[in-house]
């Protein structure tokens, strides 16, 4: 069985699409978690809905506690022999779980993940993640390569792999990076597939993209983390310092960030 974790939060506007492209699998076993994190919206509803009519629907309804802890809900009651998880903003290919699977099994690695197609809110492309497959050994793994994976969406672990394991509630961006890397610590080789199974849509209240600085900067505080997770790995480092520059780039002029963290930043 694979266990899909999705938190919501006020998705309303998308959350139908997501359900349906995940009880609309060509792979059945599934068991989808819907982790309803205190939204004052619709989605509660569209949520309770949903877990009436697919008895593969577990809904579990929590004050607003963050993305983190609603995955870590969602971790908690995954009953599945693998793992996925998929933004209630997301959407997926029909066969985005058989695909992965057969994948996983056939080359005989520890995790696959898959390329996302990238559009906007409108649904207009704005690129492709992976251009190739390519199977990894995770002591040749290079955070810089155009194969890397460091996100959470659009991966299948086994449940072996994230037990033990949390998402960091400190962090609000670059949580699920962190998450990921954990998971590649434990691991010896992983799949990059290039089939994009997986739709991305960015808008303009993502959490990646609204966030107040304070929130922001937690990217970075992710990378040192991964940077120590990995020993000093010279591709973590430069993936660090690379978040760092940007984040100095982007900032520069914002009062907040010059007061706090700049210092701190410029040093890294």
């Amino acid at each position: 069985m694979i266990s899909i974790i999705v938190p919501v939060y006020n998705a309303e506007k998308y959350l139908n699409r997501c359900i349906s492209s995940l009880l609309n699998q060509t792979y059945y076993n599934l068991e989808i978690i819907l982790v309803n994190d205190g939204s004052t919206d619709n989605s509660k509803k569209i949520c309770e809905n949903a877990a009436k009519n697919d008895s593969r629907i577990k809904l579990i309804n929590s004050v607003n506690e963050g993305v983190s802890l609603a995955r870590n809900k969602g971790l908690k009651e995954a009953n599945g022999d693998y793992i996925s998880f998929v933004d209630s903003d997301d959407y997926v290919e029909p066969d985005y779980v058989e695909k992965m699977l057969l994948t996983l099994k056939s080359k005989k690695v520890d995790i696959v993940y898959c390329s996302a197609v990238v559009e906007n809110i409108n649904g207009v492309f704005i690129q492709r993640e992976y251009e190739k497959n390519k199977l990894i050994k995770i002591q040749n793994y290079n955070w810089n390569s155009s194969e890397a994976h460091c996100v959470v969406r659009g991966a299948l672990i086994p449940k072996w792999v994230v037990n033990g394991l949390e998402f960091d509630k400190k962090l609000f961006v670059g949580e699920d990076t962190y998450f990921f890397a954990q998971c590649l610590k434990k691991v010896k080789c992983v799949y990059c597939m290039k089939a994009p199974l997986y739709h991305y849509v960015i808008y303009d209240k993502s959490a990646s993209h609204g966030n107040s600085i304070k929130k922001l900067v937690t990217e970075v505080y992710a990378w040192q983390k991964i940077v120590d997770l990995f020993n000093n790995n010279d591709s973590a480092k430069v993936a660090c310092a690379m978040r760092c520059k940007r984040m100095l780039l982007e900032n520069k002029k914002n009062k907040v960030f010059k007061d706090l963290y700049f210092k701190d930043m410029a040093k890294i």
